[in-house]
């Protein structure tokens, strides 16, 4: 009952909050940039990730506070905020990228210390020096491809509201806390969504957005180290490639951006207008359907997840697997049509600058 009235806390605190930053953005004019990467016109207050963490924050510590609970990851929680701190700092004052990979890096340490190990794929064990390495990659990478995916309304925090979702219930079943903080921030998430729908009243910034990546793709692994949770279910359900097809598409995406920009002969970090969101408003469709067709697929990907881990190890490979591949050839199929039709408009291989204005 109370993990059920914090969820609501969660989603009213992060619901009520947003209206103030709106208003706060726009005293100060406080907007989001446009740029090559960016598809909207006009002003819009760019902080929203401000009501998603303190709705969050607000909530799991109104937790603790009730029940004493001490079964909370603080540590990588406290990691989370020190990069939202740093991220708002970014939006306002438009650091260098060199001071972001640092307090990226630095975060991610202090998620090793908190406890977060990719230790195990299939049966194997990691050794450790590896496993120090990999983890802290797939940090940054995750934290990095959910800041890219933030360039379509509503898709950066549904996608990401989709994947929490799945791992609070899925982590929940087997009574593990960290579902329930999954769960908290899924609630603070879908509250700033209510603005964030197309058209978005408010965006969520790299504070929003970073904040996310870094918590999915940390607090999962958590679980390592939980006493209550026997190590065979890590490798019987494959933890790690389960967390790889629930963030396929942002990180399928950044992976196809960074073969891009090298072929182009780009600097990697270069924004373009080239994403999966940018391909389908390409070829004609609005936002809001570019949109709906990305979350269902990303619903999809959730059910293949979830039922992978209710099935024995062979089974839940085969399933894991087909559905990344899945993915994938959706990524390619998209790519080849919307590369037709450039071709056939003579675009192929210019910038796109210019974008369908269908709602």
């Amino acid at each position: 009952m109370i993990e059920a009235l914090c969820i609501a806390l969660s989603f009213l605190i992060s619901l009520g909050i947003i209206p103030v930053v709106i208003v706060f953005c726009k005293k100060y004019s406080l907007y989001d940039p446009v740029n090559a990467r960016k598809i909207h016109s006009g002003s819009i207050p760019r902080l929203g990730g401000i009501g998603i963490v303190l709705g969050f924050a607000l909530s799991l510590v109104t937790y603790r506070l009730i029940t004493g609970n001490k079964d909370v990851p603080w540590l990588l929680v406290g990691a989370g905020t020190l990069l939202f701190v740093y991220c708002i700092l970014d939006d306002l004052l438009n650091l260098p990228a060199v001071l972001k990979l640092i307090i990226q890096i630095m975060v991610s340490m202090m998620a090793l210390i908190s406890g977060c190990r990719i230790s195990g794929l299939f049966e194997f064990h990691i050794p450790e020096l590896l496993n120090y390495i990999l983890t802290i990659a797939w940090i940054l990478g995750i934290t990095n491809s959910y800041n890219l995916i933030d360039g379509l309304d509503g898709l950066c925090g549904g996608l990401s509201s989709l994947v929490l979702l799945t791992l609070g219930i899925m982590f929940m079943q087997i009574g593990i806390n960290i579902g329930f903080t999954a769960l908290l921030l899924t609630a603070s998430t879908i509250g700033f969504l209510a603005y964030n729908w197309p058209d978005a009243r408010i965006f969520m910034g790299d504070c929003g957005s970073q904040f996310l990546g870094f918590m999915i793709a940390a607090l999962p692994f958590t679980l390592q180290v939980t006493p209550e949770l026997d190590d065979d279910f890590i490798m019987i359900h494959n933890l790690f490639f389960v967390m790889i097809l629930l963030v396929s598409i942002p990180m399928t995406d950044t992976f196809a951006a960074i073969l891009r920009r090298l072929r182009d002969h780009r600097s990697v970090i270069s924004p373009d207008r080239m994403h999966l969101h940018h391909k389908l408003l390409n070829l004609g469709l609005s936002k809001i359907s570019s949109l709906h067709i990305l979350l269902f697929v990303q619903m999809l990907i959730c059910g293949c997840a979830f039922g992978a881990v209710h099935m024995g190890p062979r089974s839940s490979c085969i399933l894991l697997c087909s559905a990344y591949v899945f993915v994938v050839f959706l990524f390619v199929i998209i790519h080849y049509i919307h590369r037709a039709v450039l071709k056939k408009i003579g675009q192929y291989g210019e910038p796109i600058t210019e974008f369908p204005t269908k709602e």
